[in-house]
């Protein structure tokens, strides 16, 4: 019996090869109809034999591409029809766009092998691609995916590309991006002058790659912008880079020729392997080994750290400049410190002439910029910890739709770690990163890709959400546009933003049982007016509660602070017994005095961060005064912390006593006043900093005690410190339920999609709260 079927499916499947997978299959099961792209997704209307019809709905949800996600699937039986064939036709662009918006995509192994393959025709072809791999997010201008709506439409295919995407039995049947040497993206070297070198693909990476070996620096242009590369193993180009950006400390990351070479230095299982190598391909934290094959300059990469940030090439001009050089690239951001990467290729010439000596080009326009991803998994229970969610996962994000609310609403986030989220016909979108909104180039970055994101669904908010802290910039942005748009905004305090961020990835919303949140970062407004950062709170049925945090202590001297541990640790540890012994020689005479002055006047601002503790912690241990970079400090402390648990193992549970919780209050200057004592008996760093590591996860299991609440929540920058999440599963994950981020990050990333979350508890779930 024959009939007729309209399927509808949602998600990300739209530049992952799905209409040629559909195509492919109604072939394989003999029917006929018709399949496109729509502002929701993909539509197909098939007909045939029943049995053969039902076979074919199967296979789509089985056997879809290994990038494809799907989020809905509908099949419904309609009056029958007749088809001659089945064909992919016309994409259908009217109504509003609701479908996930497929990341970059990194180099697959098909196209890998045909790049270094001397019979293949895109043989050394640098910007080879197919259906399953390359550009996607980056070069997107408008919806749905089709070739004439991204920066590929200028590139008229040749016959032979041509012949590939109209043929099914083709690898690149109907691939958006496909193109050649013939017919394809070109490539052009200037060197630091604006002087054209050379514009044959060959010669110019070979160039390349000599300039490297020399210990030049080069910047190449990649997918989501332009990177800088130098010889990983050359402490002079290092030093030379580290200069020229005017970055002093912070760690650079290191691409390698392959996973073997990578393997060589750093300790890859095969979860970090699956990273490396996966769709999203990000920058992967990890272990160096002693025995590493390539000289790497690991004190200047990452001073002081043990683990080093790795890649491999992602995209096929990588893969080739570093085929070539057969050896570990720096591969960092082009960029000064605190500005966006850079682009655009005309301004490429002009501001990385004092970076770079020589500038690799190409002339496929980037549409949406974006910095490299890094993940860090935990070591002992390998729990993924984003850092930074950028090319390659970004703004994908699987979620369950916001059902009973159509609205289209904008939430700005914050101003560190920015990121802005967007909801649409019930659909949650997070940008990419855009890092912190203090220069005018990453504000104006944010805002043009703001704009440019609302024009690709062309979509009007009806509402804008921001955090409550006046002077931040996205906040100003965001009562900008709604006072422009005569729209209501809505202000979302910063850390319940956290919390509601944890709860909806993890579809914790609308939970049955109350969830006890915690919330540690390093600075947010909180409904007092002060700055809060180390916070507990109770969420049940729609309210949120602040149930605990550590005891307040002076911020003074507004954004010094976060930027020298030895303030935070005079103010943090005031009147404990021995402290000023430590932190005396950390300053000058002057400096001594009048911050002395400032801590004894009465000061209306307080902080209860959990940021500013770690950073005391730093300074008292006399690790580090002066921050270069956020974070830091922090990440010393894990590192000596993590030493003492290599030796002892996770059982090591000697901890700090904190005082009586009182209304789940903290008692800081007890908890010091320990760890300063230690100090003065000659304790080892190490067994200090593992010491604080475990009253943190005490604090932890006893106000979860206290509240009777079984089921924890975490989110907040500190959580990126996965000796603190792995100690956390270890201690804790057996009699409770422990609930971590794990397509987003736990720093201010997830902002924005938890003041999303806030809004739907707030009309949908709870309306009445």
């Amino acid at each position: 019996m024959n009939c007729t079927f309209f399927i509808r499916i949602t998600g990300q499947v739209q530049g992952v090869g799905f209409r040629p997978f559909v195509y492919q299959q109604a072939g394989k099961y003999r029917l006929k109809g018709w399949v496109n792209n729509s502002l929701e997704g993909v539509h197909i209307q098939v007909s045939g034999e029943a049995e053969a019809v039902e076979a074919f709905i199967r296979a789509l949800r089985e056997e879809k591409p290994s990038v494809a996600q799907i989020n809905e699937f509908s099949a419904v039986s309609v009056p029958y029809q007749s088809f001659s064939s089945f064909e992919i036709v016309k994409s259908n662009r009217e109504g509003s766009g609701q479908l996930v918006l497929t990341p970059d995509l990194a180099l697959c192994p098909s196209c890998r092998a045909e790049l270094h393959d001397p019979g293949n025709r895109r043989f050394r072809y640098p910007f080879i691609t197919c259906n399953y791999c390359g550009p996607r997010y980056s070069l997107l201008k408008g919806l749905p995916y089709d070739r004439e709506l991204t920066t590929m439409d200028p590139f008229t295919m040749c016959p032979d590309c041509r012949k590939e995407y109209d043929d099914p039995a083709e690898w690149r049947f109907f691939s958006q991006t496909n193109s050649c040497a013939t017919c394809g993206v070109s490539l052009a070297l200037y060197d630091r002058t604006f002087r054209l070198l050379e514009t044959a693909s060959d010669p110019a990476i070979a160039r390349v790659a000599q300039a490297i070996r020399d210990g030049q620096i080069v910047a190449v242009k990649g997918i989501g912008g332009y990177l800088l590369l130098c010889d990983a193993c050359n402490p002079e180009a290092i030093q030379t880079l580290r200069a020229r950006k005017g970055r002093a400390r912070k760690p650079f990351a290191v691409m390698y020729p392959g996973l073997e070479a990578a393997a060589s230095d750093v300790a890859l299982d095969s979860v970090r392997e699956a990273a490396l190598t996966g769709p999203a391909s990000p920058i992967v934290l990890a272990y160096l080994r002693l025995d590493r094959k390539f000289p790497v300059c690991i004190e200047q990469l990452a001073p002081g750290l043990d683990q080093l940030g790795v890649m491999i090439p992602y995209a096929p001009l990588f893969e080739l400049i570093l085929a070539e050089l057969g050896m570990p690239v720096v591969a960092t951001s082009a960029n000064r410190s605190a500005s966006p990467i850079v682009y655009g290729d005309d301004r490429a010439l002009s501001e990385l002439s004092p970076m770079a000596d020589l500038i690799l080009v190409h002339d496929r326009e980037i549409a949406m910029p974006q910095d490299d991803s890094v993940l860090r998994l935990s070591k002992y229970h390998d729990q993924p910890i984003l850092h930074r969610r950028s090319r390659g996962l970004a703004p994908a994000f699987v979620h369950p739709p916001f059902e009973g609310l159509p609205e289209t609403v904008l939430a700005m986030g914050a101003d560190m770690k920015s990121a802005f989220g967007f909801l649409h016909r019930t659909f949650a979108y997070v940008s990419q990163y855009f890092g912190d909104l203090d220069s005018f180039d990453t504000q104006e970055r944010f805002r043009r890709s703001r704009d440019h994101f609302l024009g690709l669904f062309e979509a009007r908010p009806s509402v804008v959400l921001v955090d409550r802290h006046p002077q931040y910039f996205s906040t100003q942005l965001g009562r900008e546009f709604a006072e422009e748009k005569a729209i209501p905004f809505l202000e979302v305090q910063h850390h319940i933003a956290h919390f509601a961020a944890v709860l909806g990835e993890n579809h914790l919303l609308d939970a049955p049982a109350p969830v006890l949140g915690v919330i540690w970062d390093g600075t947010g407004m909180g409904t007092d007016g002060q700055i809060w950062g180390g916070e507990f709170f109770r969420y049940e049925e729609g309210r949120f509660s602040r149930c605990g945090q550590l005891d307040y202590f002076d911020m003074i001297l507004g954004d010094k602070m976060p930027r020298e541990p030895r303030i935070a640790a005079m103010s943090a540890a005031l009147g404990v017994p021995g402290s000023d012994e430590l932190l005396r020689p950390k300053f000058n005479t002057s400096e001594w005095f009048i911050y002395q002055k400032l801590l004894q006047r009465p000061n209306n601002l307080k902080t209860s961060s959990m940021g500013r503790l770690f950073d005391a912690v730093a300074a008292l241990l006399g690790i580090l005064d002066v921050a270069e970079y956020e974070g830091e400090a922090p990440l010393y402390v894990e590192q000596q912390a993590r030493i003492w648990f290599e030796r002892e193992g996770l059982d090591f549970e000697e901890a700090y006593a904190a005082g009586e919780l009182y209304q789940g209050r903290i008692d800081t200057r007890i908890l010091l006043g320990a760890l300063v004592a230690d100090m003065g008996r000659g304790e080892p760093r190490a067994k200090i900093a593992a010491r604080f590591h475990n009253t943190l996860v005490r604090i932890v299991g006893q106000i979860s005690e206290q509240m009777q609440l079984s089921r924890l929540a975490f989110s907040g920058g500190v959580f990126q410190n996965e000796l603190l999440v792995d100690l956390l599963i270890h201690r804790l994950g057996e009699t409770r339920q422990l609930y971590f981020h794990r397509q987003l990050s736990p720093n201010d990333e997830c902002i924005s999609f938890g003041q999303l979350s806030w809004y739907y508890i707030l009309n949908v779930l709870f309306p009445e709260k």
